[in-house]
């Protein structure tokens, strides 16, 4: 109200409430994970190849006491981040899952070629690409007739010609142009039980600007904040239709 006539509203702009810096609104161990991958991925870089091994191996012994400490804070029983990923890798009806199967009395002489959808980053890279699952594409493309048929036949075959741009050109999810990166994905998804949902996007920004392995030096926090919807506005969707009624975030 202004000073002279309390019935006037005053036009100074209101003041934001001051707010903590995003080091101490996300969970440390959390940081320091991904901290330690981006390094370990920055030493790649390293020539020399003693020096590199030195440098790995104390990023990774940061990697596990990171985790170790993420381990003794639980995730809360309203987390969806592992059925968000379950919903990704999800196998088809009767599919044998997860494939290669993982048992003893298999030996090397016993394996065989694999159908590459049958791989677990295929279907992540099927994610990445489209924003839906391996097993929603497959239904669209068998189960529907004429055009939209066509389209999600031909995003499948998008998402093959990528999978061997990774196996025959050495190419990672990072270097791909997908829908989502797979850093950014990770980081937000695996972060909203630990501190980043309250994140605005310039603390985000700042966030991933120190943690991020992707390899930018600055990200746009107008960029982060609709990635952030995006992300979660997909995780949501993804968890509400494969358990209705309980995905909450």
């Amino acid at each position: 109200m202004s000073p002279r006539n309390p019935n006037l509203k005053s036009k100074e702009p209101r003041r934001r409430k001051a707010r903590l810096p995003w080091q101490q609104q996300v969970n440390p161990a959390f940081a320091d994970l991904w901290r330690a991958r981006k390094e370990n991925r920055e030493r790649g870089g390293i020539l020399d190849d003693k020096r590199a091994d030195e440098a790995l191996y104390g990023n990774f012994k940061r990697m596990g006491e990171a985790q170790r400490r993420l381990l003794q804070k639980p995730r809360g029983p309203d987390s969806i981040t592992d059925a968000v990923w379950s919903a990704i890798l999800a196998p088809l009806d009767g599919e044998v899952w997860p494939w290669p199967v993982s048992d003893p009395k298999v030996e090397l002489k016993d394996s065989y070629a694999q159908n590459p959808e049958a791989n677990s980053i295929f279907r992540t890279l099927v994610f990445l690409e489209h924003g839906i699952t391996f097993r929603e594409l497959v239904t669209r493309s068998e189960a529907q007739k004429g055009e939209e048929a066509r389209e999600a036949h031909d995003m499948l075959l998008r998402v093959h010609r990528d999978w061997y741009r990774m196996r025959w050109e050495g190419r990672s999810f990072e270097a791909m142009k997908l829908r989502f990166n797979m850093d950014h994905f990770g980081i937000i998804l695996d972060g909203i039980d630990y501190g980043l949902e309250k994140l605005d996007e310039a603390e985000l920004a700042e966030c991933l600007d120190d943690i991020c392995p992707c390899g930018r030096e600055k990200h746009s926090p107008d960029y982060i904040k609709k990635l952030k919807i995006e992300i979660l506005r997909v995780c949501r969707k993804l968890v509400a239709d494969r358990h209705p009624g309980t995905a909450s975030l």
